[in-house]
């Protein structure tokens, strides 16, 4: 973090999908360990498969019991990625960008921001991805999504 690590990523079905009962137990919990100590750090968590080999899935199952409780924070990850990535693509406003440096004191309160615009706004609304522009504050940004 102090290099600039703004978020973190992590494959879980390694981690839970496991047949061996004893490496399955031990791999969940360092799991479970890994969301808790991001979540403590306030750093976004990115979830996904690697795709690169035969037989895993083409996307994690949330709904596996050892994913119930992480689910929450994978979708408040996704939230704020996709978040970044539609701010930073149409108006330079990213995560990291001068405009979030100058929108939010804390990484918690820039997380909420960017968590909530990145639930609300829905793929293809071209209206609020052409309101955006840097002189409009966090408010005025969420404002767009939700009218």
């Amino acid at each position: 973090m102090a290099e600039g690590v703004a978020a973190v990523n992590i494959i879980p079905d390694r981690n839970w999908n496991i047949k061996d009962p004893d490496l399955k137990q031990k791999k969940v919990a360092k799991l479970n360990e890994f969301v808790q100590l991001a979540q403590a750090r306030d750093l976004p968590i990115a979830v996904g498969t690697e795709m690169n080999a035969y037989g895993q899935r083409f996307v994690d199952d949330f709904d596996a019991s050892e994913m119930q409780p992480l689910a929450e924070a994978f979708l408040e990850g996704a939230h704020i990625l996709y978040a970044h990535t539609v701010l930073q693509t149409n108006a330079s406003m990213g995560y990291l960008s001068d405009w979030a440096k100058g929108q939010f004191d804390t990484p918690k309160a820039k997380n909420a921001f960017f968590g909530q615009f990145g639930e609300a706004l829905e793929p293809g609304n071209a209206q609020a991805i052409a309101a955006l522009a840097p002189e409009k504050t966090a408010d005025d940004i969420l404002a767009l999504v939700r009218s």
